[in-house]
């Protein structure tokens, strides 16, 4: 008899799979050798768990991670965009080479990180509270009135 722990490992590896297959073209667009795409494939089921657990941790630490990884895809993109237009439309139209790619992509990852070090994230943007009212809040206290001066 199925518990409820099965529907959860079921979800789980669906998802798994979901995401497996979805990485097929990126890797089509590197490579047309049918043994690296179902070896890359295999690993990805077995590791994109991980990584995503990985990148939501690092994600908190690395405010501008987020933004360098949405500029990776984009530039990811464009490089597939072209390839296929390069193949189906034109030899004319350029195509972006894989060492350029790999150094587009570790530069922007470098970028990333080293400005969420340098910048730390600001405190009190909007949508956060500043750190006196959230320390109001958790001893039960009000906040001062009157611009801070006490009340008798």
């Amino acid at each position: 008899m199925a518990t409820p722990l099965l529907a959860v490992v079921v979800a789980i590896e669906a998802a798994d799979l979901i995401f497996a297959v979805d990485s097929v073209p990126a890797v089509l667009a590197i490579s047309d050798d049918a043994f690296i795409v179902y070896t890359s494939n295999a690993f990805a089921i077995l590791g994109l768990r991980a990584l995503y657990f990985l990148l939501a941790g690092l994600l908190d630490r690395f405010h501008y991670l987020g933004t360098g990884l949405a500029l990776i895809l984009s530039f990811i993109a464009v490089k597939l965009i072209l390839q296929a237009s390069h193949e189906l439309i034109s030899s004319s139209i350029p195509e972006i080479p894989s060492p350029v790619s790999l150094a587009v992509i570790a530069v922007v990852l470098a970028v990333s990180v080293v400005l969420s070090l340098r910048r730390p994230p600001s405190r009190g943007t909007a949508g956060e509270e500043a750190p006196s009212a959230r320390r109001d809040a958790q001893d039960g206290s009000d906040p001062p009135q009157d611009g801070g001066a006490a009340q008798s």
